[in-house]
């Protein structure tokens, strides 16, 4: 038994006509986006994927910076001319004077940006793979964390302090 399905084609020559068909529609589709710049491309993409979906303000203004810093570092440079060589160049920029997780972030956005942009057929290979972060040593903070006896020292100095401040507002 044999079962028929839609989709396939008899002859390879409908086939081909298919694909070629589906190519221009792709291509007519995608025509507007054929010399968009990084800065637009991610502009569209944060207005379009990511601010509809997002309720912090602080997540809303993260996407924004990062778009504004695409667009000092590449200006109006078309995205289909952004190479894997200049995207890390912009990364080390970027990294001389922000922390780590700031480089992290900033990576991610893109990444994600140029992913989207793979998929829609706008640029054919993704740029930002293999990408090394370079971020400033100096402004990574470490995280101390009170000991348990720190803890219980601050506890009874808060405790003296509100007795303190109780008596001096007693007439």
């Amino acid at each position: 038994r044999r079962k028929t399905s839609t989709g396939w084609y008899k002859l390879k020559s409908e086939a081909d006509e298919a694909a070629h068909d589906k190519a221009a529609s792709i291509s007519k589709a995608n025509a507007d986006y054929i010399d968009i710049s990084f800065a637009d491309y991610y502009q569209r993409w944060v207005e379009t994927y990511k601010l509809p979906s997002v309720k912090s303000p602080s997540a809303k203004y993260q996407y924004q910076l990062v778009g504004k810093w695409i667009r000092k570092y590449f200006h109006d440079e078309r995205l289909r001319e952004v190479s894997r060589h200049k995207y890390q160049e912009f990364l080390n920029w970027y990294g001389k004077n922000h922390s780590y997780e700031s480089v992290r972030k900033l990576r991610g956005f893109c990444q994600n940006c140029v992913s989207y942009a793979v998929d829609d057929d706008v640029i054919t290979k993704d740029f930002t793979n293999h990408s090394q972060l370079i971020y400033n040593k100096d402004h990574t903070r470490d995280i101390e964390y009170l000991m348990l006896l720190d803890t219980r020292n601050l506890a009874k100095l808060k405790h003296r302090y509100h007795k303190l401040v109780m008596k001096t507002v007693q007439p």
